[in-house]
């Protein structure tokens, strides 16, 4: 939903480009006559519903057509209408000016629909992933409570602080988990802003694979980059985030002491980056 101010910057931009069409239109005529007018002027409502919304772009038809009478049809400067052909001329502009900004209004519709569909069956299917993945150590971490709280009487120093160190490792790994639904959270609602900055791809890397040194401890690492790395105009923390998500992955479904590589391109335009397992 818009706001107001940006309601009346809409309403503002279906006024503009009417007169501006009008303004081409006088520059024009003594080169091509009037036979492109309504053409231009059909191309600015086209442009008004393509970036303004269909309310703007109603707005661009009326005001196209009342700007092409009073400019351009017998009698000039008035609104009065004497020559049929110039009427049905308007006709045809207000007709297809508004049968077009109803055809985009409808199409940015579907894709706005078919978008939130899209974005809600993937944070399903992410909700889902993550609910399955906080279900191992609450598992764990009550398995070994119980065992605790039921055999304490029975149950050595030894076995104590390593049931404690299951208990603190499953903890780390649900509040792991606990972050990156906040994180999502935050990603649907708009609420994380990117700070970018200029940045090395090695040092992401490297300090990606140091966040992971435990699980990685079963996992040789093979790393692919360019000799001569160019900086990257990224935010830092999330993009490290990426590839911290992509290896820990790799990790979880393959079998220990199998590789992980990681390959790093530089293209003109872009950065490709493979992360690959043998799972």
């Amino acid at each position: 939903m818009y706001s107001k101010k940006t309601m009346y910057f809409h309403y503002a931009g279906g006024v503009l480009i009417p007169v501006l069409c009008t303004v081409l239109n006088l520059v024009l005529e003594p080169i091509t006559g009037r036979a492109p007018f309504l053409m231009i002027y059909l191309f600015g409502v086209f442009l008004v519903a393509s970036r303004w919304g269909h309310g703007a772009s109603i707005v661009a038809s009326i005001f196209s057509a009342l700007l092409f009478d009073f400019c351009f049809t017998t009698p000039v400067f008035s609104l009065w209408i004497a020559n049929i052909e110039d009427l049905l001329g308007l006709i045809i502009m207000i007709t297809v000016g508004t049968i077009t900004s109803n055809l985009l209004n409808q199409a940015k519709n579907a894709n706005s629909a078919k978008a939130r569909a899209e974005d809600e069956a993937l944070r399903n299917s992410l909700l889902s992933a993550i609910s399955h993945d906080l279900r191992t150590p609450l598992t764990r971490i009550i398995g070994v409570a119980t065992t605790l709280i039921e055999s304490h009487n029975h149950i050595s120093q030894e076995d104590v602080q390593e049931f404690s160190h299951v208990i603190f490792d499953e903890s780390q790994r649900m509040s792991e988990l606990m972050n990156k639904v906040l994180d999502m959270a935050k990603l649907s609602t708009g609420q994380i802003v990117i700070h970018r900055e200029w940045n090395t791809l090695e040092e992401i890397i490297g300090s990606a694979l140091k966040r992971l040194e435990k699980e990685l401890s079963t996992h040789p690492i093979n790393t692919h980059l360019s000799e001569k790395s160019p900086l990257i105009w990224v935010d830092s923390v999330l993009f490290e985030q990426v590839i911290v998500n992509l290896i820990e992955n790799a990790t979880k479904y393959t079998p220990p002491c199998s590789p992980i590589d990681i390959e790093a391109d530089f293209f003109t335009h872009y950065l490709n980056i493979i992360i690959s397992d043998y799972g």
